[in-house]
């Protein structure tokens, strides 16, 4: 009985540490981003190219980050998770309308809702696979 318990059980002294990647983040988006710009300067024919196979155009919210903060505060994974999820609630209703009512009140830049919508839906179903592929592993632990 002890052991079909035990692996259900956490770790009580188990330390939590980033790997070498987490631990640089930030150095590694700023070098990406000095690549990017060095690269786009020194081979601005590849850059179009690149950029003609682009499929709408977005910014891709990146929820992971409260799932690591959450983990290494010894934070509810439960509590995050609704936290989220609340989160991509609101962003499935109000991103769109406000980000077409805030860019058209700013400039006279027309967004398309196909654009903005696709964007929303990509970033939430994007968000929630990592959120249950995370929880999915941090069971499997």
């Amino acid at each position: 009985m002890d052991t079909a318990i035990a692996p259900i059980l956490p770790t009580q002294n188990r330390e939590k540490r980033l790997n070498l990647f987490e631990r640089y983040l930030t150095v590694w988006v700023g070098l990406c981003m000095v690549a990017g710009i060095v690269f786009g300067q020194s081979a601005p024919a590849t850059v179009q190219f690149l950029r003609s196979m682009e499929f709408g155009q977005g910014s891709h919210v990146n929820f992971p980050m409260v799932f690591v903060w959450s983990y290494l505060t010894d934070g509810d994974p439960a509590y995050t998770l609704v936290q989220v999820s609340v989160n991509d609630l609101i962003m499935l209703v109000l991103f769109a309308p406000l980000v077409a009512f805030l860019v058209s009140g700013a400039s006279s830049l027309h967004v398309p809702y196909g654009v903005l919508l696709y964007s929303v839906m990509l970033s939430v179903c994007a968000a929630c696979n990592r959120t249950r592929d995370w929880f999915a592993a941090e069971a499997a632990r």
